[in-house]
């Protein structure tokens, strides 16, 4: 069975599970701990040259990898710790707000 990905954004962080024979019951609350130790490292980060604009992943409050491509540094994280939910926020200044519209129901008369 191929393995999925779920994917859910909050500003300019993106919250990434894959998974194939196991269910994640709630990413979002496994993640959460991950996302704050994130966001407590962002102003180190951005101190930091080699890391602004990167991507960079967090899992179990440790930074284990970045890269200007998310969906990289995804794969790769994927290929060395299996399916895990991982954290992965972009470190800049000025985060950039994502929308997603929603969908519209077009009605035809019978």
């Amino acid at each position: 069975m191929g393995t999925t990905s779920t994917v859910v954004t909050s500003g300019s962080a993106t919250l990434r599970s894959g998974h194939s024979r196991k269910r994640i019951s709630d990413p979002l609350a496994q993640l959460r701990p991950d996302a704050e130790f994130f966001e407590s490292l962002r102003n180190d980060l951005l101190g930091r040259p080699d890391f602004e604009g990167m991507y960079v992943a967090v899992h179990h409050r440790q930074v284990v990898g970045s890269d200007p491509d998310e969906l990289a540094l995804f794969k790769k994280l994927t290929a060395k710790y299996g399916d895990v939910p991982l954290f992965i926020g972009r470190v800049e200044r000025h985060p950039r707000i994502k929308r997603i519209p929603s969908p519209r129901v077009s009605r035809r008369a019978p």
